[in-house]
């Protein structure tokens, strides 16, 4: 199985497989054509690569090296038709997508555990970034810059986009997920609204104004939305990530690092005093928390 995680779009992942007999002893296969690779893509397709015997490891090692082209969960399976020692092996490992959307970089986060001296550690590091990047946008909607496609039901004159900060409207250029075979025309001229029904109107983007801190959409002439739900895409994050939001994660993620390697936390107090708990099952300091409260105001503004 991969021996590091994790891995980015690209990354030529190595996989591995021991073949055994019924006691469990290393045996080697026949024939080399006996075992055999399929690695599950996330979108369903098999990718079959090489397999060679890891004569360097032992008997009965043998390895496979694939290479990733699409992000998401990856299923990989071994099989040996061998008729003395047949066997089979399944695991599993996920590709993360390009380019790492972490709110502190690997480098800086290596700085702040002490860890500059070594590479070791550094997949942990960058597991415990993508969480904190995570909770942080549960709180505070989208920090890191990002594209995002949603269902929404049409809403009078104004619709409500549901992850603000809002940078940007996009018009459709092809066809969203699943609507390839509806039939449905591509709005033309271009438009971040693709109608889930015939007779849906979709306005063209440069009619559109979308408020930046609330997500909230406008026609320039008022006019309202109608007809059904549309599929929209925008792009969201910020520009510049506050302050609050930059070291409020620098505390989340030193806080998790020094609690999975056994310490205390990041700060002199203990106890629930010292954390807050999250719908995600594990603390949080209060002040990361308290930090992130003037963005947290931000991202909640409704239209009355």
């Amino acid at each position: 199985m991969p021996a590091v995680t994790p891995w980015f779009t690209g990354a030529q992942v190595p996989l591995a497989f021991l073949s055994t007999d019924t006691g469990g002893n290393p045996q080697d296969a026949t024939l080399l054509a006996s075992v055999t690779c399929a690695v599950v893509q996330p979108d369903g397709t098999t990718v079959n690569p090489v397999v060679s015997h890891s004569g360097a490891v032992g008997s009965g090692s043998y390895v496979a090296t694939f290479t990733s082209a699409q992000a998401g969960h990856h299923i990989f399976t071994f099989t040996n038709v061998d008729p003395t020692y047949p066997g089979a092996f399944s695991d599993s490992f996920e590709i993360q997508p390009l380019p790492d959307a972490t709110i502190v970089s690997l480098a800086e986060a290596k700085e702040i555990l002490h860890l500059t001296g070594t590479t070791a550690y550094d997949a942990k590091i960058q597991g415990y970034n993508a969480a904190v990047t995570n909770v942080i946008e549960y709180w505070c909607g989208p920090v890191m810059q990002q594209t995002v496609i949603e269902k929404l039901p049409s809403r009078g004159v104004m619709q409500a986009l549901s992850k603000p900060p809002v940078l940007g409207l996009v018009g459709w250029t092809g066809y969203p997920p699943g609507l390839a075979s509806s039939g449905i025309t591509i709005p033309s001229p271009p438009s971040p609204m693709f109608p889930t029904m015939f007779y849906g109107i979709p306005y063209p983007v440069t009619q559109l104004y979308a408020d930046p801190a609330t997500g909230i959409v406008t026609h320039t002439s008022g006019l309202p939305f109608l007809y059904g739900s549309y599929i929209w895409q925008y792009t969201a994050g910020r520009l510049v990530i506050p302050g609050c939001i930059y070291e409020a994660s620098k505390i989340i993620l030193k806080h998790l690092y020094m609690v999975e390697g056994g310490g205390t936390g990041t700060g002199t107090g203990t106890g629930d005093e010292e954390t807050i708990a999250t719908p995600f099952g594990f603390a949080v300091p209060n002040r990361a928390y308290e930090l992130l409260t003037p963005e947290l105001a931000a991202s909640r503004m409704v239209v009355a």
